[in-house]
C-alpha cells in the first residue's frame, strides 16, 4: 500500500508586506521546522521517492529544504493545482503520479485537513505548519474519497529535545 505524506508548508513570515500571498517567504521558524521534519523523515525511514509541492514560494522552499535536511534525492514537481485548489484538484493531481511507494505532498490549509478527512472517510484533522500526516492509499489511479487510512501524524514541535543528524 503506497504512503502519500502530507506536509503543510513551514509557518510563513507575515512581516514581509511587499509580497502577494504567493510569494509569501518562510519565516525563521517555518525554515527550522522543514529541516527539522526532512530529519524526521528520514530518521524513521520514510524519505519519498517524490515530492510534489505547491508552486507557492513558501511551499516550494520548504520541499527545498526539508530535502536538503533529509538527505532525499528525489525529484520535486510543483503541481500547480496545490496552490488554490481543493481536494479534487489535488487528488487529480496525486492520480498522475508515477508507480512509487512513497510520495510528500506539500501544501496548505485548509486544503491539506479536508484532503485528509476525505481520503480517510471523515473526522477533523487540525494541521499546524510543517506537520506531516501518513495516509495509506490503494494506488495513485484509484486514490479518492474513502480510500484510504490515516497512518501517523507528526508535528515538528514533537522533536525540539531531540538530535535527528542524518
Amino acid at each position: 500500500m503506497p504512503d502519500l505524506v502530507l506536509m503543510r508548508h513551514g509557518k510563513s513570515d507575515w512581516g514581509v508586506s511587499t509580497v502577494n500571498d504567493r510569494n509569501r517567504p518562510l519565516a525563521a521558524r517555518g525554515i527550522k521546522a522543514a529541516q527539522t521534519m526532512g530529519r524526521a523523515l528520514t530518521a524513521v525511514h520514510r524519505a519519498p521517492e517524490l515530492i510534489m509541492t505547491s508552486p507557492a514560494i513558501r511551499a516550494n522552499t520548504t520541499a527545498e529544504i526539508a530535502a536538503e535536511a533529509g538527505g532525499w534525492t528525489c525529484p520535486i514537481w510543483v503541481i500547480d493545482d496545490f496552490y488554490g485548489g481543493g481536494v479534487g484538484d489535488a487528488i487529480a493531481a496525486l492520480r498522475k503520479a508515477p508507480d512509487v511507494e512513497r510520495i510528500v505532498a506539500i501544501g496548505h490549509q485548509p486544503t491539506w485537513s479536508s484532503l485528509t478527512n476525505s481520503i480517510i472517510g471523515g473526522g477533523d484533522v487540525a494541521f499546524p505548519t510543517a506537520a506531516v500526516v501518513s495516509l495509506g492509499v490503494p494506488d495513485w489511479q484509484r486514490l479518492g474519497p474513502k480510500t484510504g487510512q490515516l497512518r501517523w501524524m507528526l508535528a515538528p514541535r514533537l522533536f525540539t529535545d531531540y538530535d535527528l543528524s542524518v
